[in-house]
């Protein structure tokens, strides 16, 4: 594998060895791997953010979505395969838009649709809304205000702040 910038191209080189995981480079590297899938799974598109990757496949109304969905996970599958990477066949999941039921088939293993799913810690659904979301957000804000009033009594008004800001603001804010 070589790489190219601006018309450069480096030489090919064998690596034998990979990258550690924290490393500064490795998110570059990765990035670098990961940059052809576009092109292999196209027209359609990939969102991935460390060893998460999202498959977003768009189809037109007269044609077979089925067959459709498993063409292009065949083809990533084949590059992943051919990138010496494995597929993790049980976090697999399938998400559609409007349609409930899809089943697919990869690899010999049936795939159902869901209608939600995890996605980068955000609970994403079917009916692309944030309801399901905001619920979870709100229960997890609530267990934290619960532990924040006995924390009080032995922790300063700034500390409380701090610990706030880091339990609930910030989950209050992603997404």
């Amino acid at each position: 594998m070589n790489v190219e910038v601006l018309n450069a191209k480096s030489r090919v080189l064998v690596i034998k060895t990979g990258c550690i995981q924290g490393s500064i480079l490795g998110p570059i590297l990765f990035s670098i791997y990961m940059s052809k899938l576009d092109e292999i799974i196209a027209p359609h598109r990939a969102v991935a953010y460390a060893d998460d990757t999202y498959v977003v496949v768009s189809v037109e109304k007269n044609k077979n979505i089925k067959d459709e969905l498993e063409s292009v996970i065949a083809r990533h599958m084949e590059w992943l395969s051919n990138m010496g990477m494995v597929c993790n066949s049980s976090k697999t999941e399938l998400m559609m838009m409007g349609r409930m039921g899809m089943e697919i088939n990869i690899n010999g293993e049936s795939i159902k649709s869901k209608e939600n799913m995890k996605a980068l810690g955000v609970l994403i659904v079917s009916e692309l809304n944030w309801n399901a979301h905001a619920m979870k957000v709100a229960s997890k804000c609530r267990s934290s205000l619960f532990f924040l009033r006995y924390l009080k009594k032995v922790l300063s008004v700034e500390e409380i702040s701090r610990v706030m800001k880091a339990q609930i603001v910030s989950r209050i804010t992603y997404a």
